[in-house]
């Protein structure tokens, strides 16, 4: 009992005595702490291995730098009389149409009265058979008809008769019924006798060969006194009222012809004068060796009378768009700001400046954007309205666009038509 009342009290002893001792050095430390002045130590690790005192730095005022204006190029635009953009194309002119002309009658050319290369008119006799062989044809043909015309009468008069002797039974009715079977067997005869005239009167008519369309004679196959028949091709006819323009166009620009636009046509033999069509249609194959389709214009040959000929070579253009007074900015300045709505940057000056004034190379504006609406929209140019004459389109930009940023003009370019 003793033994374990001793072990107790050592240990109370030993307690007491390490909270004193922690006691007096937390004190002991304070005061140390208040009495003196801590060392700079900044940047260097304590004793106790502590991480470095954070310095703080009051923020300075720093001077405002000058920002250098943006290097731009500009488009000024200006209203347009006419915009144009035209595919150029090089061809021939052909026909309208070929037509082969045959005499339906065999006979005898009684002559001819037109050659290569004559203009012909519509209706217009190129040629004739000799007419003797068809007049009499004909004068046989009608005497044939009145002959079984009479035959027919008299045959009706006498089946009058027999008609009233059948009445007072003079006659057998196997009689009346012959007579009647004749009459309709004759009835028979003199209608192919008619035809029969009808047809020669026809023939006689076409002995004479006249051209069915305005055009020119391209080929002429028969002469004075040869023998045709309607498997002779007596002329070629070119049908020249219109005529076509075909020209090649290349693979690239295929899908911008469309039928019923507009081409401007000259030849050398009218060098002052210009001839308008319109395209009708495009081969749809690739042909020769440079990859082209051809594509047809169609010219009203008559209102020009008739300057255009099968085989001349031909220079034009194909309008892909034609506008007037149209106010024309390079398409790819437009920006899309939200579905169609559209705005391009433009450069701001204090002042109206002349053409010698803008080119100096050392004019300042201000950068700011502005809506527009596009009106026709092409790859190249586009038609828009929401800018004024001489207005500054940004074209170009030596670095990064800055609204309400300074900019300084190093050049600018303006819509120039194209000339031939």
């Amino acid at each position: 009992m003793k033994k374990i009342l001793f072990i107790y009290f050592i240990t109370l002893f030993c307690i007491a005595g390490f909270v004193f001792a922690q006691e007096s050095a937390r004190e002991k430390f304070g005061a140390s702490t208040q009495g003196e002045t801590p060392a700079d130590t900044s940047g260097e690790e304590s004793e106790e291995g502590l991480f470095p005192t954070p310095i703080n730095v009051e923020p300075q005022q720093q001077p405002e730098a000058k920002v250098a204006p943006i290097p731009v190029m500009v488009f000024k635009v200006k209203q347009v009389p006419e915009f144009k953009k035209t595919i150029p194309v090089l061809g021939t002119i052909v026909p309208f149409e070929k037509t082969e002309l045959k005499f339906p009658e065999r006979g005898v050319v009684k002559d001819v009265y037109v050659d290569v290369g004559d203009k012909v008119g519509t209706n217009q006799l190129l040629s004739e058979l000799e007419e003797k062989e068809f007049i009499l044809r004909s004068e046989f043909a009608k005497s044939k008809h009145q002959s079984e015309m009479s035959m027919l009468h008299s045959m009706e008069k006498d089946l009058f008769i027999q008609k009233q002797l059948f009445d007072k039974g003079a006659i057998l009715k196997e009689r009346l019924e012959e007579v009647e079977l004749k009459i309709e067997s004759q009835k028979f005869r003199a209608e192919s006798a008619a035809k029969e005239w009808e047809l020669a009167q026809e023939s006689l008519k076409r002995i004479r060969l006249n051209s069915p369309v305005t055009g020119m004679v391209e080929e002429k196959e028969i002469e004075k006194g040869e023998f045709v028949g309607p498997e002779t091709v007596a002329f070629t006819i070119l049908k020249i009222d219109k005529v076509y323009a075909e020209v090649g166009v290349t693979e690239k620009d295929i899908t911008k012809i469309k039928s019923n636009l507009v081409a401007n046509i000259a030849v050398e033999a009218y060098p002052d004068e210009q001839f308008k069509g319109y395209v009708k249609n495009i081969h749809p194959s690739v042909t020769g060796s440079s990859r082209t389709l051809t594509v047809r214009i169609e010219i009203p040959n008559e209102a020009y009378d008739y300057k255009l000929l099968p085989g001349m070579f031909l220079r034009g253009e194909i309008v892909l768009r034609r506008l007037i007074d149209a106010y024309i900015i390079p398409t790819d300045v437009i920006i899309e700001i939200a579905p169609q709505e559209h705005a391009v940057y433009v450069v701001q000056l204090d002042k109206e400046l002349d053409e010698e004034e803008l080119g100096s190379g050392d004019i300042e504006g201000m950068i700011v954007s502005k809506k527009i609406t596009v009106v026709d929209r092409g790859e190249e140019f586009t038609s828009i309205e929401g800018l004024e004459e001489g207005d500054l389109v940004i074209s170009r930009v030596q670095g990064k666009l800055v609204p309400f940023s300074k900019a300084i003009i190093v050049s600018v370019e303006q819509y120039e038509a194209e000339t031939e």
